[in-house]
């Protein structure tokens, strides 16, 4: 009787774990969903315990950095961002992002390298042009600059237009 109480136990307190157990697409989904809602520090919170269940996701580290990066706390996001590299280094959209936040700290000597190896692998992207374009225009290089405007153009860009009525002759 007592080993038939006890199994009956242990069943119940292992079924009331898995219900209240979080996965890592849980916290992540919960995650993507306070992103998208711009409650960003909340969003690391939940990226953080999904990368503690599974560090081997680059997706994950992704975007804890976009959240990081729309917090403006751009060194946490290169660091995510570089995690999220390692794990997956054929992703163009990860340099792209990263490219993004070395602008905003004003190394646009990484992220033109990064913007590079992006358009290297999404040679299609009009946004890797476009965000070349403007750290061309920031460090006075215009003629490169009017050239990835107009690449971003002509891949249906409308910023671009703007950006070259601006800047290029």
């Amino acid at each position: 009787m007592k080993t038939n109480i006890s199994i009956a136990v242990l069943v119940i307190f292992l079924t009331w774990g898995n219900i209240n157990a979080q996965t890592v697409e849980d916290y992540f989904e919960n995650g993507f969903i306070k992103y998208t809602n711009g409650e960003y520090r909340e969003s690391v919170i939940d990226f953080s315990k999904a990368i503690e269940l599974e560090p081997s996701q680059h997706h994950l580290y992704y975007h804890r950095g976009l959240s990081y990066d729309n917090m403006r706390d751009h060194g946490s996001a290169i660091k995510d961002f570089d995690k999220a590299i390692e794990l997956n280094p054929k992703e163009a959209q990860t340099f792209m992002a990263r490219g993004l936040a070395k602008a905003a700290i004003k190394d646009y000597k990484g992220a033109l390298s990064d913007y590079d190896k992006a358009i290297e692998l999404s040679p299609k992207d009009h946004l890797n042009y476009y965000n070349r374009g403007a750290v061309y225009i920031k460090i006075g290089k215009s003629e490169d600059g009017c050239k990835d405007f107009k690449q971003a153009l002509e891949l249906g860009n409308e910023k671009a237009k703007e950006m070259m009525g601006k800047f290029c002759k």
